[in-house]
């Protein structure tokens, strides 16, 4: 892997990953150093054309970025259920298609419906839907219980404190 040229998973190179947390949802975009750690999960993640995977050292299109879930949903009621959607890589919000970090949580803050609908990539696909206002209020408790101190990563700052 070389970090002279563009990747759609990028080589962080001293840098931040960029985040934000919705609800018991992190959102996040990985990175080749994150993939380096995952050596044991590799084949599970290539079985189900994960995107982490098939596309690892892909140009990106302009603007684009890969968004996935953490490693785990936070506890909290909310989260009751929803199993196996770690390190999901999403490709929808709200039946729409996702570009970028900036670009999922827009989307998120922006909705409207009662629900917020999650699909992810692979062959696995999984849409997930939780409630809009349910997830929104649960934000702050899981910050102050996970000890947290910000919702979002500095680039993300202009979406969150509109």
């Amino acid at each position: 892997v070389h970090a002279d040229r563009e990747m759609l998973i990028p080589v962080l190179a001293g840098n931040y990953h960029s985040y934000f947390i919705h609800g018991q949802i992190l959102f996040t975009t990985p990175s080749q150093e994150f993939l380096k750690g995952l050596r044991a999960a590799t084949m599970t993640l290539a079985g189900m054309e994960s995107p982490l995977v098939t596309r690892s050292v892909e140009r990106p299109k302009p603007g684009e970025e890969l968004v996935m879930i953490g490693p785990r949903l936070f506890t909290h009621s909310t989260s009751e259920g929803y199993e196996g959607i770690a390190l999901g890589v999403v490709e929808r919000i709200d039946d729409t298609d996702v570009t970028n970090l900036a670009h999922a949580a827009k989307l998120i803050l922006e909705g409207s419906g009662e629900y917020v609908k999650l699909q992810l990539k692979g062959c696995a696909t999984q849409i997930l839907t939780f409630r809009r206002e349910e997830i929104a209020n649960a934000t702050e408790e899981i910050l102050e219980d996970e000890g947290i101190r910000s919702q979002y990563s500095d680039d993300l700052a202009e979406i969150f404190e509109r």
